[in-house]
C-alpha cells in the first residue's frame, strides 16, 4: 500500500450515534497536552479511524487560537497516523476517536508532536 498523507474527508467522525457512543463507552487516556477518546466499530469504510479534534472554547476564548491549535493537531495527526494505519489494516479492525486540546495554554508544535505519537503507540497496544 502507497503512503498517503491525505485527509480526506471521508477520514472525518461526523457521525453523532459515533460521537454520542464515544463518550458513553469509549475508553480514554491521556498524553499531555492531549487526550483521546476511542472506541472500536464494526461499519465498513475505506479507512481504518475516523478522526475528530476538540479545542475547549472555556479554555481558549479566541476563535484565532483554538483554530490556530487545531490546524497544528489536525497537521501532527495526518502526518503520522500511517503508523496507526499500518496495524489496524493488517489486523482489519476500525476505530472512531477523538482528541481534545486539555491544556490551558498553547504548547509549542514539538510538544503536540511528541504527544500525538505517544497517543498512537497507547492506541495500537489497546485496540490492536
Amino acid at each position: 500500500m502507497s503512503q498517503s498523507f491525505k485527509f480526506n474527508k471521508a477520514e472525518r467522525l461526523k457521525n453523532h450515534h459515533l460521537l454520542a457512543a464515544l463518550f458513553t463507552s469509549g475508553k480514554s487516556f491521556s498524553a499531555y497536552p492531549l487526550r483521546v477518546v476511542y472506541i472500536p466499530i464494526e461499519q465498513p469504510g475505506s479507512f481504518p479511524a475516523q478522526f475528530s479534534l476538540s479545542v475547549p472554547k472555556k479554555k481558549f476564548r479566541l476563535a484565532v487560537d483554538r483554530n490556530r491549535l487545531r490546524r497544528q493537531v489536525r497537521e501532527v495527526y495526518r502526518l503520522n497516523k500511517h503508523l496507526l494505519y499500518e496495524d489496524l489494516l493488517s489486523k482489519d479492525k476500525r476505530i472512531a476517536l477523538m482528541v481534545m486540546y486539555v491544556a490551558k495554554e498553547e504548547k509549542p508544535y514539538k510538544d503536540i508532536e511528541q504527544s500525538m505519537k505517544r497517543i498512537i503507540k497507547g492506541l495500537k497496544k489497546a485496540v490492536i
